[in-house]
C-alpha cells in the first residue's frame, strides 16, 4: 500500500495536546492507509489498554506497545507521573511521532483506572468451522477465497440470530506474503483463537477489524441480529480496492 511521508493526529502535522490531568485517556483510530502503528511512548513508559474497536474491555491491560493495522482502534490511558510542568512525552507509532503530550503547571490527581470496566458476555468456544476466508495475493491483485470482488455477486449468505464461527487465514505465497486484516460490517466479534491459542487481552473485547501477519489464522464468533447486504474486506485501502472484498446477504431464517 502507499506510505505518506508525514503522520498526522485528528488532521494535523506535529500534534500536541497539553494535559491538565495526571491520567489521559486517548482513543486511537488508525486511519492511514497502509501503515502497521506500533504505538509505544517515547520514554518507554508502558501504559494501559482499555479498550477495543467496539468499547472497553473487562479490565485494564499494562501493555508497550499497542499495534494496530489500518480501521482497527484501541483506548488507551497514558499516566504522566512524575512530568515537571512543560515537560513532554512523545507517543510514538513506529518509531515517528505521532502526538506529543505536555504537562501544563501541576497535573490535577483525576484518580485510578477501575481494575473492572466491563462485563463482556462469555465466549466459549463452540469448536468447528463454520465459514473460512483466505487472503491471498500481491501486485495488482487481492483475493478472498481465490476471487476478486464483484459488486454484482453475492460472496456469502447467513441468517440472523446464529452463532458462527469463522476462520479468517492469511496465505504465505512464494515471496513470503505481507500483512492483510479482515474488517467486518453489519456487526462485531469475539476473537476466539490466534494461530490455536486464546487471544491476548488486547483483543478480548468487541472487534469488527482483525489483523493478520503471513501465515497467521485466527478464529471470530460472528453473530448477525440486522438482515442486509454487508461488506467484508481488507481495510489497507489498495489491497480492497484491488480486489480483496467480499458480500454477505444476511436474512431472517
Amino acid at each position: 500500500g502507499t506510505y505518506g511521508n508525514v503522520i498526522l493526529a485528528n488532521g494535523t502535522p506535529n500534534a500536541e495536546f497539553t494535559a491538565t490531568t495526571r491520567l489521559v485517556r486517548l482513543r486511537l483510530l488508525h486511519g492511514s492507509n497502509a501503515r502497521t502503528y506500533d504505538f509505544t511512548l517515547g520514554d518507554g513508559r508502558s501504559f494501559l489498554q482499555v479498550g477495543t474497536d467496539g468499547g472497553l474491555l473487562d479490565a485494564p491491560y499494562e501493555t508497550d506497545p499497542v499495534t494496530l493495522t489500518p480501521g482497527e482502534r484501541a483506548d488507551i490511558v497514558v499516566s504522566l507521573d512524575g512530568m515537571a510542568a512543560g515537560a513532554s512525552v512523545d507517543l510514538l507509532g513506529s518509531g515517528a511521532r505521532v502526538l506529543r503530550l505536555a504537562a501544563a503547571g501541576t497535573l490535577l490527581d483525576n484518580g485510578q483506572v477501575a481494575e473492572v470496566l466491563n462485563r463482556l458476555p462469555a465466549t466459549p468456544d463452540p469448536g468447528g468451522t463454520d465459514r473460512r476466508f483466505d487472503l491471498s495475493g500481491m501486485g495488482m491483485m487481492f483475493m478472498i477465497n481465490g476471487q476478486a470482488y464483484d459488486p454484482h455477486r453475492v460472496d456469502e449468505r447467513g441468517v440472523t440470530g446464529r452463532d458462527e464461527v469463522w476462520e479468517i487465514r492469511n496465505l504465505r505465497d512464494m515471496m513470503g506474503g505481507m500483512v492483510h486484516n479482515f474488517h467486518l460490517h453489519g456487526t462485531q466479534f469475539r476473537v476466539l483463537t490466534r494461530n490455536v491459542a486464546a487471544p491476548a487481552p488486547g483483543e478480548r473485547g468487541w472487534k469488527d477489524t482483525v489483523a493478520l501477519m503471513p501465515g497467521e489464522a485466527v478464529r471470530i464468533l460472528v453473530r448477525f441480529e440486522d438482515e442486509g447486504l454487508f461488506m467484508y474486506h481488507c481495510h489497507i485501502l489498495e489491497h480492497e480496492d484491488l480486489g480483496m472484498m467480499g458480500q454477505i446477504e444476511v436474512t431472517a431464517p
